[in-house]
C-alpha cells in the first residue's frame, strides 16, 4: 500500500481532493472580474473589450470560468457595463454548455470585495443560495490557462 503523499510540491494531503481533472468543479461558482476603467491604458474603450487575437479579452476569462465552475458564472460590469454585456451576450450560447452565466452591476467601483459581494448576492437570489466555493478571475488576462487554474 502507498502512502498519500499529497500535493507534490508543498506535500499537502489534501490539496487537490476537491478538484476534477476535466469537466467542471463540483460545488464551484466563478466570479469574472471585468468592471474596471483601465485607467493606465490611457483608452476610452474599457480595458476588458481591447481585442487579443481578435476578440474582446473579457471573453477569454468568461468562457475559461464556464469551463470551469459547476455552479455558474457572474460577470462583474461596471465602466461601459453595457458594452460589455453586449460583447457577452453578442457571442451565444456558451461553447461549455453552461447556460448559467449572469451580468452583475457594480454601479460603484469600490473594490475587488464589494464586487464579490454583489456577485454572491446574484448566486443567492438566481441559484437560491451561495455557492460552497468560488473562482474569482480577472477579466483582463486572456493568456491564463485552465490547468493553472485547476
Amino acid at each position: 500500500m502507498t502512502a498519500n503523499r499529497g500535493h507534490p510540491r508543498t506535500g499537502d494531503p489534501t490539496a487537490g481532493s476537491a478538484r476534477q481533472t476535466e469537466g467542471r468543479i463540483k460545488a464551484l461558482g466563478a466570479i469574472v472580474m471585468a468592471a474596471g476603467l483601465g485607467k493606465r491604458m490611457r483608452s476610452k474603450l474599457a480595458k476588458v473589450l481591447h481585442p487579443v487575437a481578435g476578440r474582446p479579452m473579457v471573453l477569454y476569462g468568461v468562457e475559461l470560468a464556464e469551463r470551469l465552475a459547476s455552479e455558474g458564472v457572474a460577470v462583474v460590469v461596471g465602466h461601459q457595463g453595457d458594452q460589455v454585456k453586449g460583447v457577452i451576450e453578442a457571442r451565444g450560447p456558451s461553447a461549455a454548455g453552461i447556460s448559467r452565466t449572469f451580468i452583475v452591476e457594480q454601479k460603484e467601483q469600490l473594490g475587488t470585495g464589494h464586487a464579490v459581494m454583489q456577485a454572491r448576492t446574484v448566486f443567492s437570489r438566481e441559484r437560491g443560495g451561495p455557492a460552497e466555493r468560488y473562482v474569482i478571475l480577472n477579466g483582463d488576462t486572456p493568456l491564463l490557462k485552465e490547468s493553472t487554474v485547476r
